[in-house]
Parts: C-alpha cells; structure tokens; sequence
C-alpha cells in the first residue's frame, strides 16, 4: 500500500524537533517574514539551516514556508529572503503570491515550488495551470469533498497534498478580509485576528456563527493511500510541542498500520484542541459549528479573582503544568497561563495560583489548551555563513520585473468600470460614461438577464461575465460548455475569479483578472501580464501608500465597493442581518451556494480619485453587487465624476494601511 508522506507544522525548533521525534516524514516552518503565522516564533536562518541539516542527515524533508501577499515596499526583502533560502537548500518552498513564484521561476528555478492553499487551487484546471508554471505539488482547498478530491487525484499528474488535523478557517482559503477590515491585520500576511472565533449579536442573542470544530480525517488515510496522496498535512504552527509529538505519533501509527487507526484516535483525544469533524470529506455540516469559541478542552468559569490567585469552577481533572488559555466575558482574546501551583478547594473547584496584576473577572471562559510540555531533544544551532546579495543586484533583479510598467505622470481620459448583478441596476447609470460592465449575477441561470443587459449597452461599452471563484472539480466541463455558449451567443469577456480559469474560458475571448487574483505588487503584475491578462483590479484590501509605491498604473482601482468579508462553503443558520459588539452592522448573502458576509456599511474612496488620478491612476471600478438601493446610483456615479465624498461609508484599509 502506498504511504502519504506525514507532514507536520513547526512554529519553533523545538516543536521542529518534536515533529521528527513523532514520526515525521517532513517539517514545515516559516522564517521571521513572509510566512502566514507571524505570531509564531519562527526560525531565523541559522535556525533553519541546523533543521534542513538536522533533517537531511536523517532522510526527511523540510518545507520553507513564503506563504503571504507581499506589498511593493517588500518587494527588495523577499529578494533577499529567496536568495538565503537559495542557500539553505530546503526541499520545497511554499508559496502564495503570483510574484514570489515569478521570482523563483526566473530566477532560482533549482527552488522547488509547492502552491499553497492560501491560493485557493481546487479542480484539475487549477492543476494544470500549475503545472504549467513551474509548480511541483498543490495543496488542494480544505473545503473539497471526498468526490473532489478523488477527481482531482485521477486527473493530476503532479503532487497533491491535503490537510487532515487542525483548526479550520470558517471562510474559504485565502479569501478571508474580515480580520483586515476589523483593523488592517490582514489573513493573507499571516495576521488574523481570528475574527470567526468571535461573538456577534443577531436577534438580540449572543452567537458564535463562524467558530468551526477542528479537523481530524484520521478514518480517511485508507482512501488517501489509495489515491495515492502525496503529503497528509498536519496545521499548528501556534501549538506547543506536546500537540506537534501526540498528532505526529498518532498519524505515524495510522499511516503505517490502518488496522491501528482506533487506537490512534485514543492518543488524539488529548490534543486538548476543539471538538472533531471530518466537514465535507466526511459530509459532515450539520454540526460542524462549535459554541465553544475558544481553543482547548473548556475547563470551567472563573468564580472569584484575587490578586494571586483565582478560583476556577471545573468538572476538568487539572493538574501542575497545565497550560490555560482565558476567553474573557466581553468575548476579547485573553492570556495564556501556565498552572504552576494549584489546590482543590472542593470536588467542583479549584484555587488556581497565578502572577499579580493578571487582569481576570467572574465570568471568564477558562480552556485547557494543553497538558503537561513534551520535552524533545535540543537542535544544535550552527553558524552558517551566507552570501548576502548586494544592493546593486537587488535593484537590477527589482527593476527587471517592473521595466514595461512606468509611471504615466499625464492625466490620461477617466475609465469607469462598473459591476452590477442585475439589469436594473444600470438604469440610473450614464451608459455613455462607463467603459465596462461586468456582471456578476447572484444565481447560475443567468443567460436572460445577462441577455438583457447585452441588448442594453451602447456598441462601445464592453461586457464581461464573472465567473465564480469556486468551481468544482466535478463542474467544471460544464462551466466550460457554458461559458462558450455565454460567449457564442453574447460575444461577451469573462471576469475571472481564479488565475486558472484561464484554462476553461473560450479561445479568443476577452478577460480581466478581478480583485480576488491578488495583485499587491509589481512582480505578480508581471506574471499576469505575461500569463495574457491586459486589465486587472487590484485588490480590495489594498492601501494607498502600496498603490503609489508601486510602478504599476495600468491596474482598475475599486473606489466603491462591499468587500466580502468572509466566503464560505459551510453553510450557517444566521438571519439576513446582525451585528458585533462595537455596533457595526454586517449582511449574510447566497451566491453560488457560498454563503457571504458584507458589512452593511459600503467602501467608498470617491473623494480620493483626483488625487490618485495625479499620480497616474485613470481607471476605476464602481462594484454595485451588493447595493440594494436603486436610488444611490446616481449620487454613487456623480461622486465619481466629481470626486466627491459619499457620507456614511468606510475608507477600509486605503488610509490607515494594510498591516
């Protein structure tokens, strides 16, 4: 039987070493940037040199992980950053942005290239674009079913590697921006806010909507080996040690032995993480949403607060080394505590001794996050000495990529993009001002109201039709049919959603690559450009000072928009409207059978066009897909003309920046 390399996440070298110890067949790690788990400790590069040799000598794999967006300010760092990793020679390097892999591809093609889930790759197409460009394994969506899956391993012909344990994002990977819109720490840099483990307010009830359970596809590993999976995955950069060895050692035992998979499970039992599902693999939705937002086995409420101790009301067996976690009343993110001395005051209730000046309140939600540390060996650090690249190199790899992109100080003609969802909503529109429409309907039937919209447009506006940004695996011949027969019938472009839809359109067609291929510099401008596209938004997450930093101008500019905060395949029982603590006000949506949440509250940058117009900016989008009101459009178009302020909207991250 064929057998799934085990791969498992290390946040520190000591967890690094816990993994190999557990039976590992490959780590994954980040350095101190450009990975998804900044709040991990990470490896410096004499840390990461001493695992890869540490690995190397015992035969396993190390994975270096540049799996973030990278800003045009950043773009000389991750130079440098490739070019160490160059040098330390690890197996593979996950990535993220299209310009990481453009930067690799070109100019360190000896590097392996592993696609990272953050990049949303789900069907063979995906597959096949990949491959085409240079990459040697996908790590396929955590939202596939078993179905999809199996199809995806029949019909690839490169690496495919799935996630099997650990916590889940509610929202689909890589398009979370809740985290970002709650203050600019943005999911796709490596960090979220965990805004899905939250509270929130719907009904005059508090509800935690979003909170998934953790994953454990143990039962599965027969099917996987069967399919011939390359890399069963293992999430956990922020656990301790202790997880990294218990779930290393019971999937080693699983993946060896299948008839020793219950007795696996026994020893995953105390990862003291959050309740278990198996979500789509296992068809399981219905109860896929824990109450309990917290990490860890919930343990009790706090009773009383002293100024060193506190007393915990628990049903848990607690013990010397324990490590707590607090989730305080008002639903904030509170500390981790290690049990260093604590006294049973009676069956139901301990006395729990801690530093002074720990900010506790009756009330407090207490989970054991983990029990007593597993203690692996230490890793020897070596000293290696690295050939930094010189400034004048990096600025000539820089300026390579960027050198068809200049800067257009003349103001040239304003175009105006404008995104609608149904036909009505360009009857309050100035047809005659707009450039493109791209319509993006709500429903999959959409061949009369995207007639309608045809036979309503001057000869010189253009159309473009938006795919969605999931398309299974198993629809996938079907999309392609139909969107040559949108094509046939319409003439009209498509506005893909995903790089590798490039794959599924019709042959001399039009496209444009809408906001959710992410475009935060001016390398991944340069792969697109090369991959066909000539229009592309920038994303909604972007901010000014990366716009103008940037050489780029040829890219549209949302200037009015509701950004999809979270888009998810998991469906959730949740009124149409509710709200978080600090009284904003959010939207559920249906789109494709993906479940959206907006803030009720538009973006708008209006007032900003003059100014960005100066500095060689000309085309901009109005995204009308989520405006209810009919009534808004003209004042929404004038704003535009004018650049003007629309009172009552949301700057998002535009000023105060994407962290």
């Amino acid at each position: 039987m064929f057998k799934p390399e085990l791969l498992l996440p290390a946040g520190s070298v000591e967890n690094f070493v816990a993994a190999l110890e557990g039976g590992a067949d490959a780590v994954y790690f980040g350095l101190q940037n450009f990975n998804a788990r900044a709040r991990a400790k990470n490896f410096s590069f004499n840390e990461a040199a001493s695992a890869i040799a540490f690995s190397h000598s015992r035969n396993k794999k190390v994975y270096i992980t540049l799996n973030t967006v990278v800003k045009n300010t950043e773009t000389l760092e991750l130079l440098k950053t490739v070019d160490i990793i160059s040098q330390l020679k690890p197996d593979a390097v996950i990535v993220q942005d299209f310009g990481t892999i453009n930067l690799i591809r070109n100019l360190y093609p000896h590097l392996v290239i592993h696609a990272s889930t953050q990049m949303g790759f789900n069907n063979v197409s995906a597959i096949k674009f990949l491959k085409k460009n240079g990459v040697k394994r996908v790590i396929l969506s955590r939202e596939l079913t078993m179905k999809e899956i199996e199809f995806c391993a029949k019909h690839s012909d490169i690496e495919l590697e799935i996630f099997v344990h650990g916590a889940l994002c509610y929202s689909f990977s890589g398009k979370c921006l809740f985290s970002s819109y709650y203050g600019g720490f943005s999911a796709n840099r490596g960090k979220c806010a965990q805004v899905c483990r939250r509270q929130f307010i719907s009904e005059n009830q508090n509800i935690t909507p979003f909170s998934l359970k953790d994953y454990q596809l143990i039962d599965f590993i027969p099917s996987f080996s069967e399919l011939k999976i390359s890399s069963l995955k293992v999430e956990g950069r922020l656990k301790n040690s202790d997880y990294v060895f218990s779930v290393a050692k019971a999937y080693r035992m699983a993946i060896d032995n299948h008839s020793k998979i219950e007795e696996a499970k026994e020893i995953l039992k105390t990862d003291f993480s959050r309740p278990k599902m198996q979500w789509f693999v296992g068809k399981d939705l219905k109860n896929s949403v824990s109450e309990l937002s917290g990490t860890g086995v919930f343990a009790g409420v706090v009773l009383n607060v002293n100024s060193d101790f506190f007393d915990l009301s628990s049903s848990q067996n607690l013990e010397d080394g324990y490590q707590l976690r607090i989730r305080t009343a008002d639903d904030k993110e509170g500390v981790l505590i290690k049990i260093n001395k604590l006294n049973k005051i009676n069956n139901d209730v301990f006395r729990i001794f801690i530093d002074k000046g720990l900010f506790l309140k009756p009330g407090d939600k207490v989970y054991v996050s983990a029990g007593k540390v597993y203690k692996p060996v230490k890793l020897k650090i070596i000293n290696k000495k690295f050939n930094f690249i010189s400034n004048q190199r990096l600025k000539l790899i820089n300026d390579k990529f960027k050198q068809k992109t200049q800067i257009k100080t003349n103001e040239k003609r304003m175009e105006i993009f404008i995104r609608v969802s149904k036909v009505e909503q360009l009857q309050n529109v100035n047809l005659n001002k707009i450039k493109t429409v791209i319509f993006s309907p709500r429903k999959l039937d959409v061949d009369e109201e995207l007639f309608k919209i045809c036979q309503n447009l001057p000869a010189n506006v253009a159309i473009y039709f938006e795919i969605p940004a999931f398309i299974s695996s198993l629809k996938e011949t079907y999309w392609q049919k139909k969107l040559l027969e949108i094509h046939k019938k319409t003439g009209c472009g498509f506005s893909l959603s995903n790089i590798s839809q490039l794959e599924i359109i019709p042959q001399k067609s039009l496209f444009l690559a809408n906001e959710n291929i992410y475009l935060f510099n001016d390398i991944a401008i340069d792969f697109i450009r090369k991959s066909g596209f000539k229009e592309y938004i920038y994303p909604f997450e972007n901010d000014y000072p990366n716009l103008i930093t940037g050489k780029d101008r040829n890219g549209i500019v949302p200037v009015y928009f509701y950004p999809e905060l979270f888009y998810s395949r998991q469906p959730i029982k949740l009124k149409d409207y509710f709200a978080d603590f600090d009284k904003r006000n959010f939207r559920k949506y249906i789109r494709h059978n993906f479940t959206v949440i907006c803030p009720e509250k538009p973006v708008s940058i209006t007032q900003n066009i003059q100014k960005l117009k100066e500095k060689g900016f000309s085309k901009f989008l109005i995204d009308l897909k989520y405006e209810s009101s009919l009534e808004n459009l003209k004042n929404i178009f004038t704003s535009v003309l004018k650049s003007h302020k629309i009172e009552g909207t949301d700057v998002f991250n535009f000023k105060r920046e994407m962290k």
